[in-house]
């Protein structure tokens, strides 16, 4: 009988906290109210993100404290899922920011080459606003150049979309959902059609080894760094 083996896959991991109802409308208001700075991202269409506009900081912001205390767990599970010692490791937030989609707004397809893990937490999310796409434009499957790209696909060539045949797939997380993967990983946010806001909070998160003794790779714990 012949067999089908999956190597190498993707794993985004999936979880959800649960803010106060008070606590989230601080947390809204806090975002809506950084949006209105516009430093860069002025043309239309485009999704306003705080990182580029003045406030990549949340996780040193008060306001934002308890939520960040609550992504502990999500990490920590994230790191089990890949058999990874989370006693052996530090994780740090170097980057976080809030987002703000209206009606229209989207992201171009971008990776965040420097951090290693990105956790995305969807605050303010209605049900018909967009979710997250992630990209592979070599995927392993792809056995001629561009076989599985969108255009290919679209003439009928591939028969029916899988995961095993596509550059794209769609997430549709919901409200209170967090979303970790590798920020090498290629992703975009789709155009959102929703005529209500979608807020969601990204952060970069940057791995250190708490011994570095006979290891090659990974970081060193940053109280053994130098400024130069």
């Amino acid at each position: 009988m012949p067999k089908l083996l999956h190597l190498f896959p993707l794993t985004v991991f999936q979880s959800s906290v649960t803010p106060e109802p008070d606590e989230r409308q601080q947390m809204v208001q806090a975002i809506m109210e950084m949006s209105q700075t516009r430093i860069a991202q002025k043309k239309p269409g485009i999704m306003w993100t705080g990182d580029l506009n003045g406030y990549g900081l949340l996780h040193n912001d008060p306001r934002f404290a308890r939520l960040f205390a609550r992504f502990t767990q999500p990490l920590q599970d994230y790191l089990q899922v890949l058999s990874i010692d989370a006693s052996r490791l530090k994780l740090h937030f170097t980057r976080s920011w809030g987002t703000m989609s209206r009606q229209g707004d989207s992201t171009q397809a971008h990776s965040h080459m420097q951090s290693h893990l990105s956790l995305v937490y969807y605050l303010l999310k209605p049900a018909d606003s967009s979710g997250i796409s992630f990209l592979n434009k070599t995927p392993p499957n792809q056995f001629a150049p561009n076989l599985f790209h969108p255009a290919v696909a679209g003439s009928g060539l591939v028969r029916e979309p899988t995961p095993f045949n596509t550059q794209k797939v769609n997430l549709e997380p919901q409200q209170d959902d967090v979303l970790i993967f590798p920020s090498n990983v290629l992703h975009e946010i789709p155009q959102n059609p929703s005529g209500s806001t979608r807020i969601s909070i990204a952060c970069d998160i940057v791995a250190t080894v708490t011994d570095s003794s006979g290891l090659e790779y990974l970081l060193p714990d940053p109280a053994s760094w130098k400024t130069a």
